[in-house]
């Protein structure tokens, strides 16, 4: 019993020893015969296609979007001289369509046509003067003649005799007074202001006997000449469309839809 006992210690002990040993004795057989892979030749493998000729032509392309139809032109109706309003056209009312040169607003005209009388008058009296001092020139030219060559002097007396500095101050004083009528008059006309395009009323802000500014807004006119249907194309899209340039390209063609309800519709090509 007490061997028993004694050979199962020692078979406990040397286990380990046995099992490191072992595993050791089979590494290294494994490691000095390793496994052998034989390489295979690969196979030749040919795959089947179909070949067709390309040929160049053109296809078309359908572009498609929704727009919003608006008016290209839109003008806002600027006072370009001040005064009392006196006169106010049917045409000038939110929602009225009016024709391009209409009247449409009139301002109190007494006070520019008196200063119209005024600058005539000014204008009058500068060719006065003018023609007075062509008359003084004559005077001092038929005197220059008269003086001998001994006793004529230089520029500086000429010019005195000939009064040619009197004449060019009184030629620019008829001039400025030309430009002041011309003035005047053009304030007197703009006294009526008229529709600048045919087109329709969006807002006003005026009414009769209202005094109004130079600079003033009176009203905005959407212009009904020229339409033109604002759209959103997508950048993938957007290469297949060209558009004018300056050297007379033609852009791509548009076909305009405006579907009115029950199957109707309105088609415009552009």
């Amino acid at each position: 019993m007490a061997s028993f006992k004694l050979s199962s210690a020692i078979l406990s002990k040397l286990l380990p020893v046995i099992i490191v040993a072992a595993g050791i004795g089979i590494s290294g057989a494994i490691a000095s015969n390793p496994p052998q892979v034989k390489a295979k030749k690969a196979k030749n493998t040919a795959q089947l296609v179909s070949v067709i000729k390309a040929n160049l032509q053109t296809e078309q392309v359908n572009v498609s979007g929704f727009g919003v139809v608006q008016a290209r032109k839109t003008q806002q109706l600027i006072m370009q001289v001040g005064g009392v309003v006196v006169q106010q056209s049917q045409q000038l009312l939110v929602g009225a369509k009016g024709k391009q040169g209409e009247s449409l607003l009139q301002l109190d005209v007494h006070e520019y046509q008196m200063k119209e009388i005024q600058a005539r008058a000014t204008q009058a009296s500068a060719q006065a003067e003018l023609t007075d001092e062509l008359g003084q020139q004559y005077v001092g030219q038929q005197e220059w003649q008269r003086l001998e060559d001994s006793a004529r002097g230089g520029d500086l007396q000429k010019r005195l005799i000939l009064r040619i500095d009197q004449l060019q101050a009184k030629e620019a004083a008829l001039a400025s007074a030309k430009s002041s009528l011309a003035l005047t008059q053009l304030d007197l006309r703009r006294t009526h202001l008229q529709a600048s395009c045919e087109g329709f009323v969006e807002s006003e802000n005026i009414e009769i006997g209202q005094v109004v500014k130079v600079g003033e807004q009176v009203a905005t006119l959407v212009c009904s000449d020229t339409f033109e249907v604002v759209t959103n194309i997508s950048l993938e899209e957007l290469q297949w469309l060209s558009f004018p340039d300056e050297n007379g390209q033609q852009g791509s063609s548009v076909k305009i839809i405006q579907t009115l309800g029950k199957g109707k519709s309105v088609v415009k090509d552009v």
